[in-house]
């Protein structure tokens, strides 16, 4: 049984590579790249269990979905996901960069935004208007949190400075 459930992640893997090659990272690829990851683990720690019944199979797996989840977000997903697709863009590797996506998007994708700006200039207005959609956003202090209501996506998100 796990070596079938391995066979149908590495497919779900390989067809997930085909998705972002072809279409550029999202944030809920990237999700469910670490999903595979988590899985491939949980995987690997139930064939322990199988041929080491004594060694426990909860809290090993609980605590390493535990830490790499907090790692996952401490990673800045959304900065990865424009990243990758600016890059994969400048690269060559993708047609176009869906800059409407970038921007429904935490701030935290806008370096991904200032890199594209500075080496082309196809994306200029699209930029503009998005970086105009985040100004929304003050960052004066805690007491300025907002909690904004992003028009593209709606998303609730809670920005900081």
């Amino acid at each position: 049984m796990l070596v079938l459930t391995l066979v149908i992640l590495v497919s779900a893997a390989r067809r997930m590579q085909l998705y972002i090659l072809a279409y550029g990272m999202s944030l809920l690829r990237l999700m469910t790249v670490w999903g595979m990851v988590a899985a491939a683990v949980g995987i690997a720690l139930a064939g322990r269990k199988l041929y080491r019944p004594d060694k426990a199979f909860f809290p090993a797996f609980f605590g390493f979905a535990l830490v790499f989840w907090c790692v996952f977000c401490l990673t800045n997903p959304a900065g990865l996901a424009a990243r990758y697709n600016v890059e994969a863009y400048l690269d060559g590797r993708l047609e176009t960069v869906d800059v409407d996506y970038i921007g429904t998007l935490t701030p935290d994708a806008a370096r991904a935004l200032d890199i594209l700006e500075e080496r082309t200039d196809v994306y200029d207005d699209d930029i503009r208007r998005v970086r105009t959609d985040w100004r929304c956003i003050e960052r004066v202090g805690w007491t300025n949190w907002k909690v904004c209501l992003s028009k593209k996506c709606s998303l609730l998100i809670l920005f900081r400075p």
